[in-house]
């Protein structure tokens, strides 16, 4: 009997420790469950936020319609048309009172890159107080110089160049891959740098001086700080609008539409009329000269308003120019 008890006993310890050992495999197979569970969630979390990402690039939906971007740039060629008008006017009696600075001035216009070389030779010649209308069409020309500037750049620091690396993405990516970094780049690099009332202000400052510089080319003998001045008391609307729709299509063009690209476009001086591409703002529908039975172009001498082309990847429709950049042609000097 007792060995029988004994054997009973043994028999139970061995099955209480197999039934430890089982345990112990169980509770570690429940761990490495959990585990397992617990990697398998933070994945899917993972993966969830990068699709989250990833939706971000490929949605197209736009805030901003064609017509809204149109209408900025209609806006602030309309606003550069009037400023000249309007300091063309105030200035004619005070042009080719003095001499004294035209040469300086005329060289920062050159070498400013804010018209060409033949718009500031006329400039240096003509008697605008006969005729102001060079006078106009060079101040427009200055300020559409500029706008284009502040329309395109994406730092207007000038020390990066995002515009090259958005090129090469443009050129292998689909647009919605695209359009989206450019949009996110933008933005994020907008609030890296000065705020926009600061920047708004250092442009209003620029454009008063281009405006100056050219007044001074035409002989006015004021004092460059106090045309400035003047020019800046007379004309602040003006000038605020012009640089307020520039940013604003900076913003809606560059952050807010990704499905398509707007570019603002000037044609260079010299290059010949194309109806197709421009628009005579001074001559109206008659574009062309007959010379010796052939019909011949005439070269532009000063852009003086933006156009604007709208651009999509090639298999979703290219490039469409919604707006003629206005020109003025050299045959107005035959008029002068």
């Amino acid at each position: 009997m007792e060995s029988t008890a004994l054997a009973r006993i043994a028999a139970a310890e061995a099955a209480a420790t197999q039934a430890d050992a089982r345990s112990g495999e169980l509770q570690r197979a429940l761990t490495a469950v959990r585990d397992e569970h617990r990697q398998t969630t933070a994945l899917l979390d993972t993966r969830s936020a990068e699709l989250r990402a990833a939706q971000v690039f490929l949605t197209r939906a736009d805030d901003v319609a064609d017509s809204d971007v149109l209408r900025l740039i209609t806006t602030l060629n309309s606003c550069v048309f009037q400023l000249a008008a309007a300091v063309t006017d105030a200035f004619q009696s005070r042009c080719g009172v003095g001499q004294d600075g035209v040469g300086d001035a005329c060289a920062e216009l050159v070498e400013g890159q804010m018209v060409g070389q033949s718009v500031v030779d006329v400039l240096r010649r003509v008697d605008h107080r006969d005729d102001n209308a060079l006078v106009q069409v060079a101040l427009q020309g200055v300020m559409t110089t500029y706008a284009r500037w502040l329309c395109s750049r994406w730092d207007l620091s000038g020390d990066t160049d995002f515009e090259g690396v958005y090129g090469s993405i443009k050129l292998h990516e689909p647009q919605a891959v695209a359009g989206r970094w450019r949009s996110l780049c933008r933005t994020h690099l907008r609030g890296l740098r000065l705020p926009d009332d600061v920047q708004s202000g250092e442009a209003e400052h620029a454009v008063v001086g281009a405006l100056a510089t050219v007044l001074r080319a035409c002989g006015v003998a004021d004092d460059a700080d106090a045309l400035r001045e003047e020019l800046r008391r007379a004309h602040a609307d003006g000038l605020r609008t012009i640089v307020r729709s520039a940013f604003e299509f900076r913003r809606a063009a560059g952050e807010a539409v990704v499905s398509r690209d707007f570019a603002v476009v000037v044609v260079p001086a010299e290059e010949l009329f194309d109806e197709a591409g421009m628009e005579d703002e001074w001559e109206g529908p008659k574009k062309k000269r007959r010379g010796r039975g052939v019909e011949t172009a005439h070269p532009v001498f000063c852009t003086t308003g933006l156009g604007l082309m709208r651009e999509e990847s090639r298999s979703e429709g290219g490039a469409l120019l919604l707006v003629k950049p206005k020109v003025v042609l050299k045959s107005i000097l035959d008029k002068i």
